[in-house]
């Protein structure tokens, strides 16, 4: 979601994430998608982790059992608590995760909902609707999820809540430790959750996905499930996420005309066409009259990055800071760029620090969005059909030399110069609206030839 909403294939959104690992490689990776603190994230809230229980409390130990049993508890309230959880659950590590177990995932949202998580409950109570993620399969996912979603609708009744629901997409370990996570685990768990979900938490949901792997699909080169290896933590690309974010636009369009009313559906696709999810229609901002499809977006990302490498190359820097010396020009680097530069940093020093700052913002943008589009290459491959104007770009910067395409596009983005403004007065704001021209550029290109 954070990549697509990136590249423009989303619209902006604000995002609560619960998890007990917030340390993991994948937690770290998503909170540092800002890149730099002069540039946001992409999905707004998304660079805090939200543990379902008091870390504090628990401290690094963590055990499950702690929440609710004080080191002398009376007799009767250990046998209660023993009632429900066997032992192994009761020293559990939360700070690991809920280890597959739902009931223990369960358990502990419900203790912390007035507590560690009323801060999502408080903000979620200001919004019309609200999209929860999650999966039926693991401990966080399949014991939290049903809990959140009857929280959320007793919090605000008449809330629109849509969902997007994992059932298997990944294989375990063959050979898997005493108290790990097994496949037998997961398909248990969902076979269970599946079934909690259609009594229970169907009718607190106005519509949702359901996406897994069909068994006769289970090595299958694209929908195939992601391979867990033993003791690595960390994110696995695959075109579930990808079909899991195109089901949040197609659930709020059908949730806008309210064609649907605790409505479960899927999707379904063809393994040897891995581009079918290009061409369909994504986001659509207002007043635009051009349909985007994914494609349209994957290669506005690679047309700014492609800028961005360039304006922030030493040699251009270089060209910047040349452009204002007594015998410089603004041919190298586009007048408009230049005016630019002018408009908002009339003073010598205030521009040497602007030009800095610039370069730095490009760079953190262009990470940005190489990371969003080479994930869809990860997934689904680039595609195979670039606009020529893509292509000849792509071979003037592998050939090097001139830049007279790059130098173009820029000279065709800001015209006469951005004028200093209120809206522009940060560096952020600044290079957001460099960014907004630019893309402007690739609309008209694309559109127009």
């Amino acid at each position: 979601i954070t990549r697509l909403i990136r590249l423009g294939a989303l619209p902006p959104m604000k995002g609560r994430i619960i998890d007990a690992e917030d340390k993991s490689n994948l937690a770290t990776r998503l909170q540092t998608y800002t890149v730099s603190n002069l540039l946001p994230h992409p999905l707004e809230g998304a660079d805090t982790f939200y543990p379902p229980f008091d870390k504090d409390k628990l401290g690094e130990a963590g055990v499950f059992q702690d929440l609710f049993l004080a080191r002398h508890a009376p007799p009767e309230e250990r046998e209660l608590f023993e009632l429900f959880f066997p032992a192994e659950d009761a020293g559990l590590n939360l700070n690991q995760g809920m280890y597959g177990r739902p009931s223990v995932g369960a358990t502990v949202l419900t203790y912390s909902m007035r507590g560690a998580l009323s801060e999502i409950f408080r903000s979620v109570s200001m919004e019309n609707s609200v999209y929860v993620a999650g999966s039926f399969i693991g401990g966080t996912g399949a014991g939290i999820t049903h809990r959140l979603i009857a929280g959320l609708t007793h919090e605000k009744p008449g809330i629109k809540v849509f969902g997007t629901f994992y059932l298997p997409w990944i294989k375990m370990p063959e050979k898997a430790d005493e108290g790990a996570i097994t496949n037998h685990l997961l398909d248990c768990n969902m076979r269970h959750g599946l079934e909690y979900f259609s009594v229970e938490t169907l009718r607190h949901v106005k519509g949702a996905v359901l996406i897994g792997v069909p068994k006769d699909a289970e090595a299958d080169p694209l929908v195939g499930k992601a391979e867990v290896k033993k003791g690595e933590v960390g994110e696995l690309p695959h075109v579930f996420h990808l079909i899991a974010a195109y089901g949040i636009l197609k659930m709020d369009e059908l949730g806008v005309s309210d064609q649907v009313n605790h409505a479960v559906y899927s999707f379904s696709c063809d393994s040897g066409d891995p581009h079918w999810l290009y061409r369909q229609k994504w986001y659509q901002p207002a007043g635009f009259t051009h349909e985007p499809t994914l494609r349209d977006y994957y290669y506005k990302g690679y047309f700014l990055a492609l800028l961005y490498r360039w304006l922030e190359s030493e040699h251009m820097q270089k060209e910047i800071r040349n452009a204002f010396k007594w015998y410089g020009s603004a041919k190298a680097i586009g007048e408009g760029l230049k005016a630019t530069i002018e408009n908002h940093a009339p003073d010598k020093n205030d521009r040497e620090n602007l030009i800095a700052n610039l370069a730095k913002s490009w760079n953190a943008r262009r990470l940005q969005l190489e990371r969003a589009y080479r994930y869809l290459e990860k997934t689904i491959k680039p595609p195979s059909d670039p606009p020529a104007f893509i292509t000849a770009l792509s071979d003037e910067e592998t050939a090097g030399g001139l830049s007279a395409l790059r130098l173009a596009a820029v000279r065709d983005a800001l015209g006469k110069g951005i004028q200093r403004s209120g809206k522009t007065a940060k560096t952020k704001d600044l290079a957001d609206a460099i960014e907004e021209r630019l893309a402007e550029v690739f609309w008209n290109r694309l559109t127009k030839g």
